[in-house]
């Protein structure tokens, strides 16, 4: 009998602690599960930092559009051209228009300058400038130009026949509207290492406001 429990005592005391594999093991095992809980942790603030560069981009965009829905649209009689592009040379206007080719809108539009406009002349709204938000610069582009809407419905659009330069006037069944685009990109972090844009257009009447003449 003593024998015995000797022997048994020498069987429990083989289970007593680890073994130094074990002890490796549990390290690598727990190395492991570390390594992937930060990896996740990382892209987790990632894509946070790019959502809120996004919701940034958005909110510079409506700020631009906005200040020029609060300006006058209406074509003056003397110039036939909306004061919001005034400043704005033909130069500047067609560069922006050629590096956006592919932004929705903008092969359907006419684009706007101030033929009076020189090197000098400062633009009541910019075609190019730069904001800055926490860190993160956008660069804005705002295209202005002209689109005719069909009487009977559609987009609005170029007219037939004349690809480049709107007509000289409105043609019949049309209605002629100004298209603003905001376009803003930016380049931050690793999810926009090739750059990211937003965009917002809208469509606004730019005909001079009736004037009531009372009796």
């Amino acid at each position: 009998m003593l024998i015995g429990a000797l022997r048994r005592r020498l069987r429990l005391g083989e289970d007593d602690g680890f073994t130094l594999i074990e002890v490796i093991t549990a390290i690598f095992v727990i190395s492991i599960l570390a390594t992937s809980g930060l990896y996740f942790y990382m892209n987790g603030m990632q894509i946070s930092s790019a959502q809120e560069r996004r919701q940034l981009a958005v909110t510079v965009a409506n700020e631009a559009m906005e200040q020029i829905r609060g300006a006058s649209l209406s074509l003056t009689p003397t110039s036939g051209m909306a004061p919001v592009v005034a400043g704005r040379t033909s130069a500047s206007v067609n560069a922006a228009w050629s590096a956006n080719p592919t932004i929705p809108g903008v092969a359907q539009t006419y684009p706007q300058s101030d033929a009076a406009a020189t090197l000098t002349s400062v633009p009541v709204f910019p075609v190019t400038r730069t904001v800055s938000r926490s860190g993160t610069d956008f660069a804005v582009t705002t295209l202005v130009g002209d689109c005719y809407q069909p009487a009977l419905g559609g987009d609005c659009s170029k007219v037939a026949g004349y690809a480049v330069t709107a007509p000289a006037t409105t043609p019949a069944n049309t209605t002629k509207s100004i298209r603003i685009i905001v376009i803003v990109r930016w380049t931050a972090g690793n999810q926009c290492t090739s750059g990211c844009n937003y965009t917002v257009s809208a469509l606004l009447d730019n005909n001079l406001d009736l004037t009531w003449v009372s009796p």
